[in-house]
């Protein structure tokens, strides 16, 4: 890397290591970096400053080198024991955990909407109610006349919790040393996948258990049953998507629906996509059937209104024995949606975490490398903060499958 860096360099380094350069402008550190992460909260902010890109860099390319086995153990245990590299080592470790949990797909996030909190204590959600339906007619304004007030104007509390959730990862520097490509270059990969698992589990968990749908969330009373409880079929999504589409708001006025997610086991994934993405529907009479002709041919425009998305966690959170026909509709997150999933202000992705190594050599610095004095073990950790809560039944809609 150059040691004076254009604009496409640092634009290049920012796509590659997932961090946000700032220009520290003529104000506060805490306002700029404050900034920088609402802009892009999933990227680390670094200021901008050529030292740092340079050493960054130069550790990118160092760690390339070991995975790729071109670095000697004595140059690899000298260069960690300098002061700046054990930081920018970690760096480099968090920053592929973050892409690694980035590029990992998720189907919760398609459904259920995403919400932060400031602290550990239990939030309170609030849903206003009344005041916005129209003002025709009721609210016609005579010449003179005073104001029409409305006192309908209602609050629906939801709490919600985040908690913390933690896996520790221990291994010995012997380890290291005879496969250190492997673990510098996996580890962070692992745990991004737990990472991202945790995510898929715990939203299953909100609206499931082991008995099939929630049942309080999903009842007679909240009318998002599907009626007789129908396969996926064509004929059982009309069935839900009527019973979706026909909710009214407190008020009494419709609910504005512009998009619906269609949630199914693995099991049910191809009926799904076939049933959704069918641009036609063929259909061929039964042997013997006494009423039409031939077989028939016809376009289905309605089933482009569905996204089909496959919870791979459901058979796993959901133990019943429908698990594998159960299947939902939740309209796509809005104002009020079905249910939220939600992150610690500032802790949204999880982070990577080292113990403190204490082994040093004799009249040099720590010794990363090395790990703990008496086994010369290292240990590390994911963390990742995460709750969240059922909000409205009314966008939502569950069948078990099960015909009855």
């Amino acid at each position: 890397m150059p040691e004076i860096y254009t604009d496409s360099d640092l634009d290049e380094l920012e796509d590659r290591e997932a961090i946000t350069f700032i220009d520290l402008p003529k104000r506060s550190f805490s306002e700029a970096w404050r900034e920088a992460k609402i802009a892009k909260p999933n990227r680390k902010a670094r200021f901008r400053n050529p030292t740092y890109l340079q050493r960054l860099s130069e550790v990118r390319d160092f760690l390339i080198a070991v995975k790729n086995d071109q670095v000697p153990a004595w140059q690899m245990r000298e260069i960690m024991s300098t002061a700046d590299f054990p930081l920018l080592f970690g760096d480099i470790l968090d920053t592929r955990l973050l892409q690694q949990y980035s590029q990992t797909p998720n189907s919760w996030s398609q459904y259920a909407s995403r919400g932060t909190v400031q602290d550990f204590r239990r939030s309170r959600l609030i849903a206003l109610d009344g005041i916005q339906q129209p003002l025709y007619s009721a609210n016609r304004k005579e010449e003179l006349a005073g104001v029409d007030v409305d006192n309908t104007l209602t609050e629906t509390a939801y709490y919600t919790q985040v908690e913390v959730y933690e896996r520790g990862v221990s291994y010995n520097w012997r380890m290291l040393m005879n496969r250190r490509g492997d673990f510098l270059s996996r580890i962070p990969a692992l745990l991004a996948r737990a990472a991202s698992r945790t995510e898929e589990k715990f939203a299953s968990d909100l609206y499931m258990d082991t008995t099939g749908p929630d049942s309080t969330f999903f009842s007679a009373g909240n009318g998002n049953i599907a009626t007789s409880n129908p396969a996926l079929t064509v004929a059982g999504l009309k069935t839900a998507l009527n019973m979706l589409y026909a909710q009214v708001d407190s008020g009494g006025d419709p609910i504005v629906i512009e998009g619906v997610v269609l949630v199914v086991p693995p099991l049910l994934a191809l009926t799904a996509d076939e049933i959704v993405k069918a641009q036609q529907l063929e259909i061929v009479p039964a042997p013997g059937a006494t009423t039409g002709t031939g077989t028939r041919v016809f376009t289905v425009p309605w089933v482009n209104r569905f996204k089909p998305v496959t919870n791979w966690y459901q058979p796993i959170v959901d133990t019943s024995a429908n698990k594998h026909t159960t299947w939902y509709l939740f309209a796509q997150p809005q104002d009020r949606p079905a249910m939220e999933v939600t992150f610690l202000n500032g802790y949204e992705t999880p982070s990577l975490w080292q113990k403190a190594p204490n082994t040093q050599r004799l009249g040099g610095g720590i010794d990363p490398m090395m790990g703990d004095f008496e086994d010369m073990s290292i240990h590390q950790k994911i963390m990742h903060i995460i709750g969240g809560t059922l909000i409205d039944p009314k966008m939502a809609v569950s069948s078990n499958g099960s015909g009855s």
